[in-house]
């Protein structure tokens, strides 16, 4: 396969080129708050299983997220199951590119669905799909919370 400028600037968390044009059902395995980027800014990370990256959540995708699982309580998150797919033209920053959306884990959804996703692609074995594959023994920090059960961090409401 040819080397693309995605492959020369590998990252920690997914991106749209991650997904290679396909649809992928993923289960939810973990929230994380992590520093990221040159400026180390706090944000959260979504981990699903059989992944080697995190998607970073936006707005979009957290009221997705919590749109279908059925619960905004980010606890309630983890074992529920959505797809991941590409949508191509997502204004970010003045331009136009791909990202990662979120939707219901089949093809119908349910009642109120705004976008059908592509019919998913089954989950490639781990050396056919180095993102997609077995994080095996990745040691991913719970998502920090204060004593109050509030998250920690910036609160934008």
């Amino acid at each position: 396969m040819a080397t693309t400028i995605d492959d020369l600037f590998p990252s920690r968390y997914l991106k749209a080129a991650d997904l290679k044009g396909e649809s992928r059902v993923v289960i939810i395995s973990k929230i994380a708050s992590e520093e990221v980027g040159k400026a180390k800014e706090r944000k959260t990370v979504v981990y699903f299983q059989k992944c080697t990256k995190g998607l970073i959540l936006n707005k979009t995708n957290a009221k997705k997220i919590a749109d279908v699982v059925g619960s905004k309580i980010i606890a309630d998150w983890p074992g529920k199951e959505v797809i991941l797919y590409v949508k191509p033209d997502v204004e970010f920053g003045g331009e136009l590119g791909p990202a990662i959306r979120v939707n219901y884990p089949t093809v119908n959804g349910a009642a109120g669905a705004d976008e059908k996703a592509a019919p998913p692609a089954a989950i490639p074995e781990a050396d056919e799909d180095l993102v997609f594959g077995d994080p095996a023994d990745r040691d991913i920090p719970d998502f920090p919370a204060s004593p109050g059960g509030q998250l920690r961090g910036r609160n934008k409401n």
